[in-house]
């Protein structure tokens, strides 16, 4: 039985209301009280509010159709032991819709020890779904939380804010508890996820949005899961510092962002986004693909930055910065419309725009391509790829290697390789090309041409060559 089958089930039966009131359980047994949380129901506007008291509170929101009237159920997660209204569950009959929702959490207090594992101290619990609503829905804590959406239609504004949790997540270090936010199967007109200083992890399945997204996970080392996404509206990703990584793709569905597309990955150690539309081929998903309308800009500050996209299509601009440091940026599958723009900074870099085994469609370019690595000890290779526009390489200082295999180059190309012991490399590329420029015999000092037009070959290269 799934997750959300046994909310429902949950919510449909009869549930004993505990003797006594408040019940309470030995510290020892349990590291913090569960609390007792107000929710209130105005059945005229449709508007629910939820307050949580200073303990861990976990509730479960869902719909009961089958009472008469239908119910809007407010309980306590199983084995929680939180109180809603000082007993097992709140229970509000809906007769004018769902509107609003708004809940809030407050501090989560611990004031025990020894500190738990992540996700148990400092952090409110949450699952809400199973129906529709009108307006917005916002879910506010002080500190860390846990929340998962299921097949919830909201015709508002989705709002999910959360701080960090008060107890390390691991012990012996400073870091926080972290939150744990997964929405599936979900609707919203606009959605807004913002986290604070902790390790985070946010998972998005099926999730349709008709106005603008933004994710924003702060510092910490943060794990960003997309499946089956469609995105009407401007999406903004931001991971703040620290390692992150950032897994956006088509499984069942295309998926689909209709406006431009900003992701951040900012600094820390290590930072990895894939892109990916397309499957191996014989995979009966495999030319889904991942498409946006307008344009993508990548930005990535971490001492090792890695960027792979396959089965892509960006309907203007691809422009990816990355700084100092190691950087690898790869693509297959890619279909760029308008320019596409690498920028590596300092560093050894790897830049590889070609087929990978299993993927057998190649890459397509628009516009101009600029291909810039910076100094260090660069690695471009270009293959299987049609360019429409100029392309432009700069390699920077450095000992550099420049592969083009099999490319069909329909304008002008330029490398140049900076200073230091560079090797280009040819195969089967120039068939169409009028106008290729190696800058200088001192920038490309080791040339080899492998299955190619010799002749053809020395007449382009004959001052760039040695």
């Amino acid at each position: 039985m799934s997750a959300q089958d046994k909310v429902k089930q949950r919510g449909r039966r009869k549930i004993a209301k505990p003797r006594g009131g408040l019940r309470f359980e030995r510290l020892e047994e349990r590291f913090a009280l569960a609390g007792d949380v107000f929710a209130g129901f105005d059945d005229i506007t449709g508007n629910l509010t939820i307050t949580g008291d200073t303990a861990e509170n976990s509730i479960v929101v869902f719909f009961d159709d089958n009472a008469v009237p239908n119910e809007l159920v407010v309980e306590g997660v199983e084995g929680s032991d939180t109180t809603v209204n000082g007993v097992a569950e709140a229970r509000f009959p809906v007769l004018m819709g769902i509107n609003e929702i708004d809940i809030r959490m407050d501090q989560a207090r611990i004031p025990v020890r020894p500190r738990s594992p992540r996700g148990t101290l400092g952090v409110d619990t949450v699952v809400i779904g199973g129906f529709n609503m009108d307006g917005n829905l916002s879910i506010v804590g002080v500190h860390g939380g846990v929340v998962t959406m299921h097949d919830l239609n909201v015709g508002g504004t989705g709002e999910l804010t959360f701080g960090a949790g008060i107890s390390a997540a691991i012990p012996s270090t400073r870091v926080k508890t972290g939150s744990v936010l997964t929405v599936v199967n979900s609707s919203f007109a606009e959605l807004n996820i913002t986290t604070s200083t902790s390790n985070d992890v946010v998972t998005l399945t099926q999730l349709d949005v008709t106005g603008a997204a933004t994710l924003e996970t702060g510092a910490g080392a943060d794990q960003i899961v997309g499946v089956d996404l469609e995105v009407d509206g401007v999406a903004t990703v931001n991971t703040g510092a620290d390692v992150d990584t950032v897994n956006i793709s088509s499984v069942a569905r295309t998926t689909a962002f209709h406006d431009d597309v900003f992701i951040d990955l900012g600094n820390g150690k290590f930072n990895e986004l894939s892109l990916v539309g397309s499957l191996p081929d014989g995979d009966p998903n495999a030319s889904l693909g991942l498409e946006i309308d307008r344009s993508l800009t990548v930005n990535a500050r971490g001492s090792v930055d890695v960027i792979a996209l396959a089965g892509v299509l960006v309907g203007v601009d691809l422009d990816i910065t990355t700084s100092s440091g190691v950087d690898i940026i790869g693509a297959t599958q890619l279909d760029v419309t308008g320019d596409l723009t690498i920028d590596t900074g300092s560093g050894a870099d790897v830049v590889v725009l070609g087929r990978i085994p299993g993927f057998t469609g190649e890459n397509t370019i628009g516009g101009e391509t600029s291909l810039n690595t910076g100094n260090g000890n660069d690695v471009v290779v270009l293959a299987h790829t049609t360019f429409d526009g100029p392309v432009n390489i700069s390699l920077g200082a450095g000992h550099d290697v420049l592969v083009m295999i099999d490319n069909e180059f329909n304008s002008t190309v330029s490398a140049d390789g900076g200073a230091g012991f560079n090797t280009v490399v040819f195969d089967n590329t120039f068939d169409s090309l009028t106008n290729f420029r190696v800058r200088t015999a001192p920038n490309f000092v080791n040339a080899a041409l492998v299955d190619f037009w010799l002749a053809r070959a020395f007449d382009l290269f004959d001052k760039a060559f040695v």
